[in-house]
């Protein structure tokens, strides 16, 4: 996908990378307690977005302004009939951060 691509504005990952995304990085404006109590069944079935999920990078990308953005995918989960929602998206180069397997830490 991004072979044509100077490598000064994206680095493509085949296969794509185990990594961690903060949640908290790109959510936190708009998880915030709201100042009034959601009613029960938001509170019991609503999106439930943890600190950090599971993912995998796909690629990093340069932004105009020299910063380098990722191109991820994970899941975010649902007790309700929505089930899981499926997200592929940018994100900060802070939010990303390799995940290896149990038992293969790099240190």
């Amino acid at each position: 996908m991004f072979d044509k691509v100077h490598r000064a504005l994206a680095r493509g990952h085949d296969p794509a990378v185990d990594v961690w995304i903060a949640l908290t990085a790109i959510y936190a404006p708009w998880v915030e307690p709201s100042r009034r109590a959601p009613v029960p069944l938001v509170q019991s079935e609503g999106l439930t977005i943890p600190a950090r999920v599971p993912g995998v990078l796909h690629a990093w990308l340069r932004a105009r302004e020299g910063a380098w953005l990722g191109l991820v995918s994970y899941s975010i989960t649902s007790e309700s009939d929505i089930g899981s929602i499926r997200m592929r998206h940018l994100v900060p180069q802070t939010a990303v951060t390799r995940r290896w397997p149990v038992g293969e830490e790099p240190f």
